[in-house]
């Protein structure tokens, strides 16, 4: 949050004709206000999730499963569009990624699989496959 907060005040400086350290050049210095506050919103939300998910049981393994499902819900909250739907499933890769998340998540029970949460990034690809055909090489992969 430091780092948009300096980005903030160096564009009201840039704004206001002052020495900034952007350069009007710069893409992100067309944001409107709505645009910024929208970004600090959201930035305040993640910061605000991640914080509890962080503190959240993080000293003990948990399910995979449930951390599965987890990530599977911030993917969606993440993605929402204006009418709600999630993009992050959208188009063959999105496609491929819900199937995944659905194989593994279907049954609703425990995997028996306990992960310790900074192990989960590791543990995730190797347990969810890509069907035959959707990488380049045309081989089963993981996702």
């Amino acid at each position: 949050m430091r780092d948009f907060t300096r980005f903030r005040g160096e564009l009201l400086k840039l704004r206001s004709g002052e020495t900034s350290a952007l350069h009007a050049a710069e893409p992100r210095t067309r944001l409107d206000d709505a645009a910024l506050d929208s970004a600090q919103a959201l930035i305040e939300t993640l910061r605000a999730r991640a914080g509890a998910a962080r503190n959240s049981r993080a000293a003990r393994p948990q399910d995979f499963a449930e951390l599965a499902e987890r990530h599977r819900d911030v993917l969606t909250a993440l993605s929402r569009d204006e009418q709600g739907a999630a993009l992050v499933f959208e188009g063959s890769q999105g496609s491929v990624l819900a199937a995944g998340f659905d194989d593994l998540l279907g049954p609703k029970t425990p995997s028996g699989l306990m992960v310790e949460l900074g192990d989960y990034p590791d543990v995730f690809p190797d347990r969810v496959r890509r069907p035959r055909g959707a990488t380049a090489g045309g081989g089963e992969t993981f996702i």
